[in-house]
């Protein structure tokens, strides 16, 4: 399995697309959406698709965090922006 095929964007546009095809975010508010990697229970960190990878029926997105690329499943990425949501939501309501 090569997953080193990366297609990166051209435009916002362009990853837009992707993202609501994938059903990762949905189109009517992607623009001003923020997006998160969250690596553990107790990290939290605003990133940027920048690419995605396919292989077969595996999606593979690439994010930028820090300066720093990560190669991150799709599926696991969506999950990803749910557990920010509840923990920001968490931090708002101040129990963090």
């Amino acid at each position: 399995m090569n997953l080193d095929n990366i297609t990166y964007f051209s435009s916002d546009e362009e990853c837009y697309e992707l993202l609501s095809a994938w059903k990762i975010a949905a189109k009517k508010n992607i623009e001003s959406k923020k997006f998160y990697y969250v690596p553990s229970e107790k990290e939290l960190y605003e990133c940027r698709v920048i690419g995605y990878s396919e292989y077969l029926t595996i999606q593979v997105l690439i994010i930028e965090v820090n300066n720093e690329i990560h190669k991150v499943l799709a599926a696991f990425f969506k999950e990803m922006q749910r557990t920010a949501k509840q923990f920001l939501d968490l931090r708002v309501g101040g129990s963090i």
